[in-house]
């Protein structure tokens, strides 16, 4: 998986583990190794890295890696596809082909 933010690179690897990679192709870890195995669908904006797990629960992580659960366990279940507008606003398409 990955996404745009701010003109950096964010990337989920084969080990689970979050990298961000400058324009000048450095890059480096954030967060715990494998800490990002989980997840299905992510994307960048307003500063923040959107990203849901295949339990269905959505996060919003900051440039350094810290991570926060929005709202309830498995809400976003079924999210195959997502994007982020300008105002923080997280929206999925589901299976169902329901936003």
């Amino acid at each position: 998986h990955m996404t745009v933010l701010d003109d950096k690179l964010y990337t989920i690897e084969a080990s689970g583990s979050l990298y961000v990679t400058e324009a000048t192709g450095v890059w480096k870890q954030l967060g715990k190794t494998g800490e990002w195995k989980n997840t299905v669908v992510m994307a960048g904006d307003n500063g923040f890295v959107w990203s849901i797990e295949s339990s269905g629960t959505l996060y919003k992580t900051d440039k350094t890696g810290k991570w926060v659960q929005i709202g309830k366990p498995g809400d976003w279940k079924n999210t195959v596809a997502m994007t982020a507008d300008q105002n923080a606003t997280a929206c999925g398409i589901r299976r169902s082909g329901k936003s």
